[in-house]
């Protein structure tokens, strides 16, 4: 049982981080997606992300800077993906697949070794099985312009979707629905011009194009909060993350994705918009405060270093959302308590469930 002396050393350590803002730097996350920015080696490397090969024509690729340069001036030329990080990729009937490139001329596509397709000319984009597709035109140019493109293939469905990162205005979107099941490996080509790529992605499933649903499940929550903060921890080169947009992750990255992203405040563990007391209710009760067992958001971790301790009171104090209602709504005016205040009347509420807990017959 936790004892009197316990409680304030406690206390007082929460009192003194309010000073000295330390933080503990983790490691130890695993992407779901097959992601490549081609920052390091050759496209051939197996062992270090995606093992890309040639498989059809006599294009040229060239790795410049982090880009894939792709060029095909005699026709339809294709590359195959057939490992990630050293693993065999096994073969689907379903992938999805997006790219981040600059377009430059002819034509270029992204889908199964089949013809299953996204593909994109200067005017138009187009979804299908080689020749038999369906195009929209571009209300826009993508000539020289850096754009996204990727495809959805499911079932007997082909989605193909392009849009400028950032601008959710320019999404164009072309549906195909004569597809079939046939299992092959992702690929992609050019034809009769150039591209180039600066990063791709692949999966198994539909890759989100919601901005912060990087576990593309349809909608953003404390699972995304936890990627990102792993994310940040290891410097993933994954450009999904990097929300402001300047080559590097840190805490302002979780800063957008929690105020902007999700119209909330940190502290808001049960992500109903508000950072209220019920926060402490479910993080208390969860029970891994000053524990060290690895924590998420809902967990209590919002500092973003895994674990739920003094810090995490901090970063949400600090973010001045406490018992005001959601994220710009207007406020009732009311005195507001200290930090410290505040700070250790959850440190006692969380030794009350600790003590009811204790008392629990076994």
């Amino acid at each position: 049982m936790r004892t009197v002396e316990t409680i304030s050393k406690t206390m007082l350590s929460i009192v003194t981080v309010l000073v000295s803002l330390n933080a503990t730097a983790l490691i130890g996350f695993a992407q779901d997606l097959m992601q490549d920015s081609f920052v390091d080696g050759d496209i051939g490397i197996a062992s270090d992300g995606l093992y890309i090969q040639k498989c059809q024509g006599t294009g040229s690729q060239e790795l410049v800077s982090g880009d894939l340069i792709l060029e095909s001036n005699d026709g339809w030329s294709m590359w195959c993906v057939y490992r990630y990080n050293g693993e065999r990729i096994t073969p689907g009937s379903e992938w999805s697949f997006r790219a981040d490139m600059t377009f430059e001329s002819g034509f270029l596509a992204v889908g199964k070794q089949s013809y299953h397709h996204a593909g994109l000319h200067a005017d138009r984009l187009r979804a299908g099985i080689n020749q038999d597709n369906v195009a929209v035109d571009l209300p826009y140019d993508v000539q020289g312009e850096r754009v996204i493109i990727q495809v959805d293939v499911l079932d007997n469905t082909i989605d193909g979707y392009l849009w400028r990162d950032g601008d959710p205005e320019s999404l164009v979107n072309v549906f195909f629905d004569r597809a079939y099941p046939v299992v092959e490996f992702p690929s992609f080509g050019v034809s009769d011009g150039s591209s180039t790529i600066h990063e791709m992605w692949i999966s198994t499933t539909p890759i989100s194009r919601i901005s912060g649903d990087f576990n593309s499940d349809g909608s953003v929550d404390e699972q995304d909060v936890d990627q990102l903060t792993q994310a940040t921890r290891i410097e993933s080169d994954d450009s999904r993350f990097d929300l402001k947009r300047d080559q590097t992750l840190d805490f302002a990255d979780r800063g957008i994705l929690v105020r902007e992203t999700m119209n909330t405040y940190f502290g808001d563990a049960n992500l109903d918009d508000e950072f209220n007391s019920g926060d402490f209710v479910q993080v208390f009760q969860i029970g891994k405060y000053e524990t060290g067992q690895e924590a998420g958001w809902g967990e209590g971790d919002w500092d973003g270093d895994a674990v739920f301790s003094s810090g995490d009171f901090v970063a949400a104090f600090q973010d001045g959302g406490y018992e005001r209602g959601p994220r710009g709504a207007e406020a009732a005016v009311v005195p507001e308590p200290c930090s410290a205040q505040i700070l250790i009347t959850a440190v006692i509420y969380g030794t009350l469930v600790w003590r009811r807990k204790e008392r629990q017959p076994v």
